[in-house]
């Protein structure tokens, strides 16, 4: 038995005379008794099953008044009762355990004996599943020219930057311009300089771990003028077109040459 039931009053009642070494001697057997559902051994194989080697005369007296020696064994009324209604009970648990299994088992025979030998089962019919549309992304925004520009680029380095990036299948979107600027600066280098290594280099991109044991060459300085006569030529070309006429000026020319005298 794992439980039993303990009534303090009763046992308090009945060992109130005892002294502490008995009462646990007391105790220690009736836990012996109740896990093994038997009587208790001679005293000195109890002794050591109830770790009291040493106690022999509590152990005796225990016994002597609680206990009786049947020929066999140590009995005791009040246990052999709750042993046996312990038990009556886990018989009665277990039939009807196993009247409810078989009551199952014969429920289950009759439901498949009822059934008809062939049965119809209705054809499925297809449920139509909406494809669903491909929505077209959007290609990310380009970065202008003059967006480069702006940056210290020639519109001619503009448009060859731009162009050796579509080449290369890693077009200069905004994201791509902003990790340039960035990376630019983590190495110390002018947007135009890490433009044209990347050109130079064939990369994709620039990143400054690319360069972190050169040092880079000091950018050209570029004059206000010299920007908007740039500037001025790339208009001129776009006006005028590939084909210009054999009296064309270059105005910046015969400016300088009139300034010069």
């Amino acid at each position: 038995m794992n439980f039993f039931s303990f009534h303090i009053g009763d046992y308090a009642t009945h060992t109130a005379h005892l002294e502490p070494m008995e009462d646990l001697a007391y105790r220690r057997m009736l836990d012996l008794y109740y896990r093994t559902e038997k009587p208790l051994p001679e005293i000195d194989s109890l002794m050591r099953l109830i770790r009291m080697k040493d106690h022999h005369a509590e152990v005796s007296n225990v016994l002597a008044e609680f206990f009786e020696w049947d020929g066999e064994g140590c009995t005791h009324a009040r246990c052999d009762a709750e042993i046996a209604k312990m038990q009556d009970k886990q018989s009665k648990a277990k039939a009807s355990a196993q009247a409810s299994v078989n009551a199952r088992s014969t429920n289950a025979q009759r439901t498949l004996n009822e059934r008809p030998a062939v049965v119809e089962l209705p054809i499925p019919i297809p449920i139509p599943i909406p494809k669903e549309e491909k929505k077209e992304k959007s290609a990310p925004l380009r970065v202008a020219p003059s967006v480069l520009v702006e940056a210290g680029f020639s519109p001619e380095a503009a448009a060859e930057f731009i162009a050796h990036k579509s080449r290369h299948k890693a077009p200069l979107t905004e994201r791509a311009w902003a990790d340039h600027l960035a990376e630019s600066l983590k190495a110390g280098w002018a947007p135009l300089q890490a433009a044209e290594k990347v050109m130079a280099k064939g990369w994709k991109g620039f990143e400054a771990k690319y360069v972190a044991s050169e040092t880079p060459a000091a950018p050209r300085l570029v004059s206000f003028r010299e920007r908007d006569a740039e500037l001025a030529k790339e208009q001129g070309r776009r006006w005028m077109g590939t084909a210009a006429p054999l009296n064309f000026i270059d105005m910046e020319t015969a400016n300088a040459r009139i300034e010069m005298g």
